[in-house]
């Protein structure tokens, strides 16, 4: 972060677009505090205008959801920003892009069985006594094991 903050002063930007880039710098680097871990992944901070911070959402049913939390999100942004920097408002965009991400991110996440496990179901499945929830199961068990 500090190498960033040197090269945007040596940028040569303008006073305002140079704190406002240190700023959602600081935002974004603090990002999980703010929102906490449940939402740092499908909400990210965008841009800031003015006095505005432009927050992306995953999903359009999270924009209402936020919606609802952004005045405590504004206050915890301005206690971190101490009187660095007001925030006065947040708009909230919907992002799709960001909810491919996610899903991206959350996908590789997923867990993986080691070999005793995965033997381990193959043989409670064979004391099965009814044959089609059995073979069910056998189909399912391929399946989800193959990932």
């Amino acid at each position: 972060m500090q190498a960033f903050k040197e090269a945007l002063k040596c940028s040569g930007l303008p006073p305002k677009v140079l704190k406002r880039s240190l700023v959602l710098g600081k935002i974004r680097e603090n990002w999980e505090k703010i929102v906490g871990d449940s939402l740092k992944d499908w909400a990210k901070p965008l841009e800031l205008r003015e006095d505005t911070l432009v927050i992306g959402v995953a999903h359009s049913y999270l924009s209402q959801s936020f919606a609802s939390l952004s005045l405590e999100v504004l206050r915890r942004i301005n206690r971190l920003l101490k009187n660095a920097y007001q925030i006065k408002r947040i708009q909230i965009k919907v992002c799709p892009r960001l909810y491919k991400e996610v899903y991206q991110k959350k996908k590789k996440e997923r867990r993986s069985f080691d070999e005793k496990e995965v033997k381990k179901c193959f043989e409670l499945l064979e004391n099965l006594k009814d044959s089609e929830l059995k073979k069910s199961f056998l189909n399912l068990f391929k399946v989800y094991f193959s990932r």
